[in-house]
């Protein structure tokens, strides 16, 4: 019952060449969810961090676009959060 449109930036080869850094994206993402449907609670994590309910690769190799899932019971909301994750020294 939740339909999320997540948007995130792909560099251009003229980027890529003028910066360096040919493999990887920017971690600029933007997340969009609204209520398509009834919405029945079922069988998701409900502990405070939520769970992740999408992945995929913006560099080569470590770096990730993630949405996350999470309930927050007292007011009976739904949060989709977007971020980037990378492996850091």
């Amino acid at each position: 019952g939740v339909t999320c449109h997540v948007s995130y930036f792909d560099r251009g080869v003229i980027d890529r060449l003028q910066k360096g850094n040919w493999f990887e994206d920017p971690s600029d993402s933007s997340i969009a969810c609204r209520q398509t449907g009834p919405i029945t609670i079922g069988d998701i994590d409900m502990s405070e961090a939520g769970e992740e309910v999408f992945k995929q690769g913006i560099s080569l190799i470590w770096k990730k676009q993630v949405v996350n899932r999470i309930y927050d019971k007292t007011n009976e909301t739904l949060i989709y959060l977007s971020h980037s994750r990378q492996v850091q020294d």
